[in-house]
């Protein structure tokens, strides 16, 4: 027999182990439009990921988490793009310094459309 492990401290072993996601993700590698209030386009920002809980967009924005955001996002196969609320829920910057790499922003209300329109998405690829 070995000797005991020594126990951690709890913030030491959640940085052990390794992040879970949520849903799964598929590649994206698309435009996303942020609009205002009224639909008119404000930003155009590339997307890195998607799942049906969110999407990650690259951009050094001055946005907090929890800002809310209007996206319009072209999906492959669709003719019209998808249109949804996001909360931002986490901004990465590059290496501690305050640039922001990007944001990981969380859907907020999905309708059953949307979900399966994403959720035929992520299954795909």
């Amino acid at each position: 027999m070995g000797r005991p492990r020594k126990k951690l401290p709890l913030l030491e072993q959640m940085a052990a182990q390794r992040p879970r996601r949520l849903f799964p993700r598929a590649g994206l590698t698309a435009d996303v439009v942020l609009e205002d209030e009224h639909g008119e386009p404000l930003l155009i920002l590339p997307a890195e990921n998607i799942s049906i809980g969110g999407l990650f967009l690259h951009g050094n924005l001055p946005l907090r988490v929890g800002a809310h955001l209007l996206l319009s996002i072209p999906l492959p196969n669709q003719s019209l793009p998808l249109r949804v609320v996001g909360e931002v829920v986490r901004v990465e910057r590059v290496g501690g310094k305050p640039t922001v790499r990007g944001l990981g922003v969380r859907f907020i209300e999905l309708s059953r459309a949307m979900r399966q329109m994403l959720e035929a998405l992520v299954s795909v690829g």
